[in-house]
């Protein structure tokens, strides 16, 4: 975006002019002088607000009863100014349940209303001790924050499984972990996930994959964006564990929306051994901040009395919502004429110094008295 203003001034006096203006959204301070720019007014601040530093981390992915599942999870205001909060819970939701209809299974304990400050974190560790009567299967767990005006912000599923007995094999005793629940074009997600074998016998695998799948994609069907590397086919011993770290760098390409991701290997008869899901969203890139380039015609201007001189200013980059305003100033530059200097050397040169009135003669008698 850009605009042109233009300013007439009529001269009482010769004078050297130099002209110079602000710009910006009102109020933002932003502020460009012809003559001398001032380092980062151009940068434009990217909103911030109460954001997932550290996602939700199950320390369990298959529960049964008797067990006890951990999470924790850490915000952080991102932004310039305090948030207030009423209500944080780490929920819990068991098959075919929703996040606003529940049935409600969720961790304790909870965070009440709080303020936090721009800068600051808030951390929520909860947990929830499993019964026979909690039911079998594939349930899921996330973590969301109600704010002042009582709107909820839910974050990303992490899922998890309720079972009857957790039998003996290649078990994953560190849950596949993303640093990040939120990614845009250029972001490089990282994820770690451990097996152990719990057996007595040493388990062959043929591979390992960190799978991601995007919006609409399936475990079997695809579309794959499995982050690199995988693991080829290895044995593991009885009690050994093995680690995968993994990752992938995001691209306009990708699709936006909600992702998943989930650990799997597949056994030496050749079946796919799928763990619960992992979800994180691919956002939108922030906005990225354009320079306002800014130019004044003329910059200095020489006159004489009783002429005018029209200054002319161009205003580029600015963006939807913000001021191209023009505010002039105008000033008078000290002027001084110095003798031309003596070429070879240096010169030392002071004004005249003021004629002073000359004083009278002192005259003397011109004979002695006679006595």
């Amino acid at each position: 975006m850009s605009s042109r203003a233009a300013i007439r001034i009529r001269i009482a006096s010769a004078l050297v002019l130099s002209a110079a203006f602000a710009c910006g959204a009102p109020g933002s301070g932003a502020e460009k002088f012809a003559s001398a720019p001032r380092a980062g007014a151009t940068a434009l601040a990217a909103a911030g607000g109460l954001v997932l530093s550290s996602p939700v981390l199950l320390d369990k992915t298959t529960v049964v009863a008797g067990n006890v599942l951990r999470a924790t999870v850490t915000y952080q205001n991102t932004s310039s100014s305090p948030i207030s909060v009423q209500h944080v819970t780490i929920a819990g939701r068991p098959p075919g349940a929703t996040n606003v209809g529940g049935p409600y299974a969720d961790l304790q304990p909870q965070l009440g209303a709080q303020t936090v400050q721009p800068g600051a974190t808030l951390t929520l560790a909860s947990s929830r001790t499993f019964t026979s009567a909690d039911p079998l299967g594939a349930w899921y767990s996330y973590v969301t924050y109600q704010d002042v005006g009582g709107a909820w912000h839910d974050s990303p599923n992490v899922g998890f499984t309720v079972a009857q007995t957790v039998p003996a094999g290649l078990v994953i005793s560190s849950p596949l972990q993303l640093d990040k629940s939120t990614v845009a074009a250029g972001d490089t997600l990282h994820a770690t996930v451990t097996y152990q074998n719990t057996s007595s016998s040493p388990i062959s695998i043929q591979h390992v994959t960190i799978a991601g799948r995007p919006p609409g994609g399936t475990n079997v069907g695809g579309p794959y964006a499995d982050l690199q590397p995988q693991l080829g086919a290895q044995t593991v011993q009885p009690g050994a564990t093995l680690t995968l770290a993994a990752s992938r760098t995001f691209t306009s390409a990708d699709a936006l929306g909600t992702w998943y991701s989930y650990v799997t290997y597949q056994g030496a008869g050749g079946a796919w051994s799928d763990s619960p899901t992992v979800g994180f969203i691919v956002a939108p890139p922030a906005p990225v901040a354009q320079p306002i380039a800014v130019a004044v015609t003329p910059s200095t201007a020489t006159t004489t009395t009783g002429s005018t001189v029209a200054f002319t200013a161009s205003v580029t980059g600015t963006v939807a919502g913000q001021s191209a305003a023009v505010t002039w100033s105008v000033q008078e530059a000290l002027a001084s004429t110095p003798r031309p200097p003596v070429p070879g050397r240096t010169t030392w040169w002071r004004p005249a110094w003021p004629t002073l009135p000359r004083r009278p003669a002192r005259r003397c008698p011109s004979s002695r008295p006679t006595w």
